[in-house]
């Protein structure tokens, strides 16, 4: 099993629902849970609303990264319990959080450490014209 990192972003429209998602599989409550606007909003700061979200899991392994993959295609990924049962996100809302552009996963083979890994996340950043949101000031 090889170890691939991943990064995945979602909108902020279906942020709820996509950490549904991710919770349903095992992965925690709140997966996409750091802040991202557009990058060529030189006046945002950390009162900006954040138009995407993102997570990464750097030693995710390429058989969970081609799951999340496929995620984006409609193609679920099995789970212990029942997609829409129990209070589990229904598996058309969890299709929809996930399909149609709204979430993307990127990974990539081979090991990514250090500054590789920062420059790595921070060119799909650029590529998709996002920023992190400032931090609040202390």
């Amino acid at each position: 099993m090889s170890t691939v990192p991943a990064i995945l972003i979602c909108t902020d429209a279906v942020r709820t629902n996509a950490n549904l998602v991710w919770d349903a599989t095992g992965r925690g409550p709140n997966t996409f849970s750091v802040p991202l606007v557009a990058a060529d909003d030189p006046s945002a700061d950390y009162t900006t609303p954040a138009t995407h979200w993102i997570a990464q899991d750097m030693s995710a392994t390429a058989e969970l990264a081609v799951t999340w993959l496929a995620t984006t295609n409609g193609d679920l990924p099995q789970i212990s319990s029942v997609w829409g049962v129990d209070g589990v996100i229904s598996a058309e809302d969890a299709m929809a959080a996930c399909g149609g552009g709204n979430l993307q996963v990127y990974s990539a083979g081979g090991l990514v450490e250090g500054n590789a890994a920062i420059e790595w996340r921070n060119a799909i950043l650029a590529g998709r014209n996002l920023k992190f949101r400032p931090d609040e000031p202390i």
